[in-house]
């Protein structure tokens, strides 16, 4: 995708650049059913539509109007192979075992975090050897409130949504064999990838980068298989 394109429809840190990270060593040329599960404005969708020709891509997002992803994806060429749809993560319209990939790129953390979560509203619609492939934005260790460096920049609210590694291997690893959890390695060029957009969230969170100065903040890359 041009340059132009992402920054138009970026909402955080370059997804693309993540998926890119997450998905290494990762090829498939057979007919496969993809979930990409919170998908914001369709970059991830393209993404995965290119890297796997042979895939069909469903293109779920409980916020950005689907409408709008349909006409990016018609405006790529890829609206045969990519179903855009309006959804809740804890309600998701699909049959068991429908999909061989579901991917969660910096959205899992909204809704993933209870203990719960995975192994009965996400692990039902992957066929058995199904993969999973998620990145969110996490902390480097567990605490109990907003670290003093971050307080004006993370509210209390959000904050709870911000978990480590451990605690992701605590409420996964039941549910996901082969488990690799770890922090990624995109983390900086994600992040420069966005700050350097003109989009008022980002700049907005130059400070908070600034601030964090490399202490907390974290992105954390999951993936294996069921």
């Amino acid at each position: 995708m041009e340059r132009n394109i992402i920054i138009n429809r970026l909402m955080g840190p370059d997804c693309t650049i993540i998926l890119n990270e997450l998905l290494e060593g990762y090829e498939n040329n057979d007919e496969i059913r993809i979930l990409d599960l919170g998908c914001g404005k369709g970059l991830t969708s393209i993404y995965l539509a290119e890297k796997y020709k042979n895939a069909v891509i469903f293109a779920v997002d409980l916020w950005v109007d689907a409408n709008d992803n349909y006409i990016f994806f018609k405006e790529n060429n890829l609206d045969n192979r990519i179903i855009p749809l309006n959804c809740n993560a804890e309600k998701l319209p699909f049959a068991e075992n429908y999909f061989d990939i579901i991917v969660s790129i910096d959205a899992y953390h909204y809704f993933g975090t209870d203990k719960l979560f995975f192994k009965e509203k996400i692990k039902p619609y992957l066929k058995d050897n199904g993969l999973i492939f998620i990145a969110v934005p996490g902390m480097k260790d567990d605490y109990e409130k907003v670290p003093q460096d971050l307080k004006g920049f993370i509210s209390d609210e959000d904050f709870r949504f911000f978990k480590s590694i451990k605690y992701y291997e605590n409420i996964l690893k039941e549910n996901i064999k082969e488990i690799k959890i770890e922090e990624m390695k995109c983390f900086n060029e994600a992040w420069d990838s966005w700050l350097a957009t003109d989009n008022p969230y980002a700049v907005n969170d130059i400070e908070l980068l600034k601030a964090d100065n490399g202490k907390f903040l974290n992105l954390i890359g999951i993936k294996g298989k069921i």
